[in-house]
């Protein structure tokens, strides 16, 4: 059979010698991320058509301008490699264009990363190399063999071309007059895409030139605790975590079985990022900025940089690669900034080195310490994440981006959630073990995951419509004896607002600065979990123009919609 399939597969390409076969064979590969995005995007009955209409008008066009396809093929190779992009990403997400986030996570995303999600994916890869690739191989032999179309085919060929162009045209003037808001370059594949992609870039050279834009930039920050008491301040950034599977947040599963012991554990239970992406989130999470003012995360530096101006020796210890994220740049503030896996000795350190690292600091003596974990958490591939002996649900092998393997995907990373149950439990048994010592660990995840939840066809994270389970993360605290006793006006707020609307995003940065004690003029208590003037405010998130907006305005599925709207006016 597969035999069969491949032959009459073979026929097929080979018709495409025929140049009048290749001309609409390769139209309509350009076409086919417009029809999708027809389908699956949230347009009106004339934006759908003007969607398909303009770019076939304006494609036809193109490839009647010479009589040589080849020439016209090989000018359009960007478009079609963008197209063979585009129907990846709607494979992956279910729907929208490729995104600003998308274009970055190129330049920010390390080998490992992509190789694990590449080899997961490996079918739709393929099936468009063999979608794509041969009408260009064919084009080539075209242009070597100097093959033409006639005259007449041509001729009658542009006139269609003109006339589907003009009617793109007009309905693109309708759709501007019938939709508020409508745009071209936000609306119409694939300029929406080119357009995201010029946004990458403006949005990388900010960051290339964060070093320049920050270089003077002062907290003016100082330390109002006693000291000669000693502290130690431990913030754990999670990856990939998102609350749904928490045992602490009700899920039915035992992933939680040692924090739950604890019973001074802090737990807010309705906290939401801001973001579904590691290079926005984090540095949000490190620093004053939130969605609804990231831009001036250009131009100021991160908590690290508030500790050190107070008088705080500080180290950012990550298990993740170095790729010069804002999160990165913000962690080399730091007096010791380490990178697990640059350490060539240590091959796919798992989260549980970072407490090796944490406890080799505290050994250090200092006064006064603020250290940084930065997990890999829950991060696909997820059965690497933990060590094999901590399998507890399987089978967890093997798993892929596939509802098939739904329940190896599901048992991995709830696997993966109790690791980080586990790698939190001796940070905090370790640091109750200090005596005399006011210490704390504040534990959040950057962002969620989808897994085909709702049996929608969604999962992974990143994507531009963002699921409900992609912004609901975990949100933990543990102190001291010590430290409750110097400070138990602080603990009482901190658990007085545990049912509270909370932005992980915009209130971390505030509430740990609150909680050592550390004064700026950029600590806004309305922000903080720890004040008395901390106030609720409705969550925001930042989209893939950089812009912030009401979560319930965000392009979403109707599922995520009736979830948020329940989370967020819940009792």
């Amino acid at each position: 059979m597969i035999k069969n399939s491949l032959k009459k597969f073979l026929i097929k390409l080979k018709q495409l010698h025929n140049q009048k076969t290749l001309f609409y064979v390769f139209l309509a590969l350009l076409m086919l991320p417009n029809v999708i995005l027809a389908i699956t995007e949230t347009f009106t009955p004339l934006e759908r058509v003007c969607s398909i209409v303009l770019p076939l008008g304006i494609y036809y066009l193109i490839v009647t301008l010479t009589k040589r396809l080849g020439w016209s093929i090989f000018a359009l190779f960007p478009i079609s490699l963008l197209a063979g992009l585009q129907v990846v990403l709607l494979y992956l997400y279910g729907r929208s264009v490729v995104a600003t986030d998308m274009f970055l996570n190129f330049v920010t995303t390390d080998k490992s990363e992509t190789s694990e999600l590449l080899s997961n994916i490996l079918g739709i890869l393929l099936f468009v190399v063999l979608l794509y690739i041969p009408p260009i191989i064919y084009a080539i032999i075209g242009i070597y063999k100097s093959n033409q179309l006639t005259d007449k085919f041509m001729r009658n060929n542009r006139l269609i071309a003109i006339g589907i162009a003009i009617a793109g045209f007009f309905l693109l003037a309708f759709c501007y007059v019938a939709s508020e808001g409508y745009s071209i370059k936000k609306d119409v594949y694939p300029l929406n895409a080119c357009y995201n992609m010029y946004k990458a870039v403006d949005r990388h050279d900010k960051l290339r030139n964060y070093k320049v834009t920050s270089k003077h930039f002062k907290f003016n920050s100082n330390s109002t605790h006693d000291s000669a008491q000693r502290e130690i301040y431990v913030v754990v950034l999670g990856e990939t975590s998102r609350a749904n599977n928490w045992e602490l947040y009700g899920y039915n599963r035992e992933t939680n079985p040692k924090l739950k012991s604890i019973d001074s554990l802090i737990v807010f239970k309705r906290v939401l990022s801001e973001a579904n992406i590691t290079h926005k989130c984090v540095p949000m999470l490190m620093s004053s900025a939130s969605a609804k003012d990231f831009d001036k995360i250009y131009s100021q530096k991160g908590i690290i940089t508030a500790f050190k101006e107070a008088g705080f020796k500080t180290a950012f210890y990550s298990n993740q690669a170095h790729t010069q994220t804002l999160g990165d740049l913000f962690g080399e503030e730091a007096d010791e900034c380490v990178y697990l896996r640059d350490n060539n000795e240590i091959k796919d350190p798992l989260d549980g080195q970072l407490v090796d690292s944490l406890k080799k600091e505290v050994a250090k003596g200092a006064k006064k310490q603020l250290i940084v974990l930065h997990t890999y958490g829950s991060h696909f591939n997820y059965s690497s994440r933990y060590p094999a002996q901590s399998a507890y649900y399987k089978p967890d092998k093997p798993i892929a981006a596939n509802k098939k393997h739904y329940e190896p995907l599901i048992n991995a990373y709830d696997n993966s959630i109790r690791y980080t149950d586990e790698v939190l439990y001796e940070i905090i048994k370790y640091l109750d073990g200090l005596n005399d010592v006011s210490s704390s660990m504040i534990y959040v995840s950057d962002h969620g995951e989808a897994l085909f939840d709702h049996g929608e066809d969604v999962v992974f994270h990143s994507s531009t419509s963002p699921s409900f389970y992609h912004l609901h993360v975990p949100m933990i605290m543990w102190f001291s004896k010590k430290y409750t006793e110097n400070h138990s006006q602080i603990i009482t707020t901190l658990k007085s607002n545990t049912s509270a609307n909370v932005s992980s995003c915009a209130s971390l940065f505030h509430t740990v600065l609150n909680i050592s004690g550390i004064e700026t003029i950029y600590r806004e208590d309305s922000y903080s979990l720890a004040s008395e003037l901390f106030i609720e405010r409705p969550y925001v998130y930042l989209n893939d123009q950089y812009n912030g907006v009401p979560i319930l305005n965000v392009d979403m599925r109707k599922v995520d919609y009736e979830l948020l709207d329940k989370f967020i006016n819940q009792n």
